[in-house]
């Protein structure tokens, strides 16, 4: 019984001894995926709005609307719609992508008006309550694009800013 009870102890020993000194190493793999960071919104939906009334005699009015609207606005890329709602006209009705660079924005508008598709050249400038759009003569260019044949000379019209609908 003696010798059983020393082999037990020297076999625990020996397994004491031998486990102590192997090292185990375990590696673990990680995958990171990194992603390109996503711009964000700098403004969301914003509307823009100008109505002008005329008398055609004494008892009627005519009522025009020009509504431009941003929306969606991420780092300097800019788009939304632009309508002209003539009362007693074809409307045109745009959409538009383009670049704002601080409050200056360039697009290119595909309009249509009077059963025609057309791409336009709109050129505006926004601030805390308006959007001033430049409008005057156009000229189509190489890339059929109509443009404004003198940026200098075209005119703006003032648009309020308004909550959307």
């Amino acid at each position: 019984m003696k010798t059983k009870i020393v082999t037990l102890f020297t076999t625990i020993a020996i397994c004491a001894i031998s486990c102590k000194d192997k090292t185990e190493t375990v590696v673990e793999e990680t995958t990171v995926e990194e992603t390109a960071p996503q711009p964000e919104a700098i403004a969301g939906e914003q509307c823009f709005l100008q109505v002008t009334e005329n008398k055609a005699d004494a008892s009627h009015i005519i009522r025009d609307s020009i509504i431009f609207q941003i929306q969606q606005r991420r780092g300097d890329s800019i788009w939304g719609v632009y309508e002209w709602r003539p009362q007693e006209k074809d409307k045109k009705i745009a959409t538009y992508k383009g670049v704002i660079n601080g409050n200056m924005g360039t697009a290119v508008a595909n309009s249509k008006q009077e059963g025609s598709t057309f791409n336009e050249e709109v050129i505006f400038t926004i601030t805390d309550s308006a959007v001033a759009i430049k409008y005057g003569e156009m000229t189509e260019s190489k890339d059929g694009i109509l443009r404004y044949k003198n940026k200098n000379a075209a005119q703006e019209q003032i648009l309020s800013k308004v909550d959307c609908k």
